[in-house]
């Protein structure tokens, strides 16, 4: 295990890229650390990971092997760390004990899944494209077996971290899970239905978690998700080929909340006439994902910056939308009351596909399916 020593305009992003080679695995360094967000002071001294403490191996289940999810764990507690053990002396490392649940960053690296799973993933009609612009996403997000239950939402999981949704609220979560039974209802039956995890109420956006019938709403009814046995479930489903490609489906099918609606702020034009790149739409998805409410002001603004009007950028050319991306990038470091989390790094993440060829910035170049 090694150790850094924090340097003057350090982030975590800036360690991770430097001792580990990917930026997105700064989760690992905080994770290590008891850092539950990129707060650093220099001169800090962080323990870096070396091996993992733990493998986790991503399951065909479609060929009809699934991880054991017995109704009969112990959960162990060590060095403020939870690990399962089932009636077969079979464990897992959990995660951290953090407050009153569990902070577990994951092993099962989105971009490896993107990479490896294509096949799968054109089954769910998701485009080439989009799954270039998912990978060029990705890394700026959580691993796809993540399980935080320390936080006021309860429950995280996943790739972006979907919620069970704070007191008397619902949650992104719920959607997601539909998500799941819809398209592969034994993966749901084995990871959630059989122990009494249910759904209500669920919209493409939010929707309820059910207990054996009843609604989980208040502080009292939700508390139960924070129990580590919850967090082992959540974490083996994150190691599920089918789980795994249902979670990226529902993060791409964020593109439909903000990429087609027409936007008074542009002059009644939607987002899809005007940013119609491979790197412009990446570049907005990870916006979305941090600062919703920012995405359309900021292209706003940027367009503004650039003296041009909605109208001229839907007709413009290359050069026009990357000039209006630049000022983009810019304007979201600071829009806003509380601007985008770690907005540059982000940024240079996304370009850093661009430059790679895995994006394109040409306009068109974006194609998807959905409307």
């Amino acid at each position: 295990m090694q150790a850094y020593t924090v340097k003057a305009k350090d982030t975590l992003y800036r360690i991770a890229a430097k001792t580990l080679g990917n930026a997105g695995d700064w989760r690992l360094i905080a994770e290590l650390n008891g850092l539950t967000d990129a707060s650093i002071r220099v001169g800090q001294v962080l323990k870096i990971p070396g091996d993992f403490e733990e493998t986790v191996n991503v399951v065909n289940s479609s060929a009809g092997i699934s991880p054991p999810v017995s109704e009969k764990v112990r959960i162990l507690e060590q060095n403020g760390v939870y690990f399962a053990e089932d009636e077969n002396g079979v464990g897992m490392r959990v995660g951290k004990k953090y407050k009153k649940g569990v902070y577990r960053v994951g092993r099962v690296k989105p971009e490896e899944f993107l990479r490896d799973r294509r096949e799968r993933l054109a089954s769910l009609n998701l485009t080439d494209s989009e799954i270039k612009v998912m990978v060029a996403t990705a890394e700026n997000e959580g691993n796809l077996d993540a399980v935080n239950s320390w936080d006021s939402q309860f429950i995280s999981f996943g790739l972006f971290q979907w919620t069970a949704g704070g007191a008397d609220q619902p949650g992104e979560l719920a959607a997601l899970l539909t998500r799941i039974q819809q398209n592969f209802a034994d993966n749901f039956q084995h990871y959630w239905g059989r122990f009494g995890l249910g759904l209500e109420g669920v919209s493409n956006k939010t929707g309820w978690l059910t207990l054996n019938g009843k609604r989980l709403s208040s502080t009292k009814q939700k508390n139960v998700l924070r129990s580590p046995l919850w967090a082992y479930r959540f974490a083996l489903a994150g190691a599920d080929e089918q789980v795994n490609a249902a979670q990226i489906a529902h993060a791409l099918g964020r593109i439909g909340q903000f990429y087609f609606k027409p936007e008074k702020r542009l002059g009644g034009r939607a987002l899809a006439e005007l940013v119609t790149s491979e790197f412009g739409v990446a570049l907005m998805l990870d916006n979305h994902v941090n600062r919703p409410a920012y995405v359309v002001p900021c292209i706003a603004r940027a367009l503004s910056a650039c003296g041009m009007s909605p109208g001229e950028l839907a007709s413009g050319s290359d050069d026009d939308e990357r000039g209006v991306l630049k000022k983009y990038l810019k304007i979201r470091q600071n829009h806003g009351s509380t601007p985008m989390t770690n907005a540059q790094p982000r940024g240079k993440v996304t370009r850093a596909h661009l430059d790679n060829g895995v994006i394109s910035d040409q306009r068109g170049s974006f194609r998807t399916n959905q409307s």
